[in-house]
């Protein structure tokens, strides 16, 4: 003999063990009464450097540069500062107008600093500065 199971007798079934389930209320704990939250606080995150002019102007490499400009660039590193500095108007053509240097320094070997375009240029700018 085959059992059949008929679905009016599980749908109560299910029915009453929910209904048991629902019933059922958990007693609250005793817990104390917490704080509440203090809001979350948002941090900003600083803005991004802003480049310097002087760092926006770095010179082009040598090989992109008027062999002129390199020779005169080797006439005053072999001036020196003062004699550069007095004979400003040979020089000038090694800065642009607004007195950034148009060749780059040349690395030494040598303990003591050379006086090289972006000095002598810092200079014209500086007395530039000071005219206006």
């Amino acid at each position: 003999m085959k059992r059949v199971v008929q679905t009016q007798k599980l749908l109560a079934i299910a029915i009453a063990a929910s209904a048991s389930v629902a019933c059922t209320t958990p007693e609250p704990s005793p817990t104390p009464a917490k704080e509440p939250a203090p809001p979350p606080v948002t941090v900003q995150a600083p803005p991004p450097p802003v480049p310097s002019p002087a760092a926006a102007r770095t010179p082009p490499p040598d090989t992109s540069v008027n062999p002129k400009l390199l020779e005169l660039r080797v006439e005053l590193l072999n001036a020196g500062r003062e004699k550069a500095l007095a004979d400003e108007a040979k020089f000038r053509p090694l800065c642009d107008a607004d007195g950034y240097p148009l060749v780059g320094n040349l690395v030494s070997k040598s303990a003591e600093p050379m006086f090289g375009p972006t000095a002598f240029c810092a200079s014209v700018r500086e007395k530039k500065a000071k005219r206006t």
